[in-house]
């Protein structure tokens, strides 16, 4: 018999906070062969779920979504071979370059830039012989970037119908990050408020 005064588990805000940050690694429009539920990709990799979607939420790792619409947490799915490789991870948390390229729609070029730069820290993940150690970014120093900082795209978006400036590579220069020729121009957040 259910109590009269029971309280829920999770506060809503709570859950939707949660549902917002696995959305957040969602890709759409890509192949789902070979993806499962974060349940059942748990259950294949001899974890639990709750330990699947912590691996998940720390590494930042790529989701997917049935017809790609989220309807709830069942809906989200996962690549077994990347929750397997993650298990291995450092527990503080390390994101795979050309994941932190797809969170910040930024091209790979961009990414090595900004890691060379030191505007993403690099963490060198050792693997036993033979592998060759693998180079990834702390996934704090992702947040921190967009904090700080905003592609061209994002601007042009951000201000549109303010300025027109598509296109301009000439666009506040004192603003614009130095990362080099044929790489994305970057510029510090603070640029918004010149606009």
């Amino acid at each position: 018999m259910r109590e009269e005064k029971a309280l829920p588990l999770y506060q809503v805000s709570a859950l939707s906070e949660f549902m917002d940050r696995l959305d957040s690694l969602r890709e759409t429009g890509a192949p789902q062969d070979g993806w499962d539920d974060i349940a059942i990709a748990a259950h294949r990799t001899k974890i639990t779920t709750e330990r699947a979607t912590a691996l998940t939420l720390l590494h930042k790792l790529p989701l997917r979504c049935r017809h790609d619409e989220v309807a709830g947490f069942r809906n989200f799915l996962i690549d077994p071979a990347i929750l397997r490789e993650a298990i291995s991870l450092p527990e503080e948390g390390v994101v795979l370059p050309r994941m932190v390229a797809r969170l910040l729609h930024l091209p790979a070029a961009t990414i090595t830039a900004h890691i060379a730069h030191g505007h993403l820290d690099r963490v060198t993940v050792k693997r036993p012989p033979p592998a060759r150690p693998q180079v990834y970014v702390c996934p704090h120093s992702i947040d921190i970037f967009q904090d700080m900082f905003i592609s061209q795209w994002d601007l042009v978006r951000q201000i549109e119908g303010r300025k027109n400036f598509v296109g301009s590579d000439n666009l506040l220069p004192e603003h614009r990050l130095d990362l080099g020729e044929k790489i994305e121009p970057i510029y510090r957040r603070e640029v918004l408020d010149f606009l």
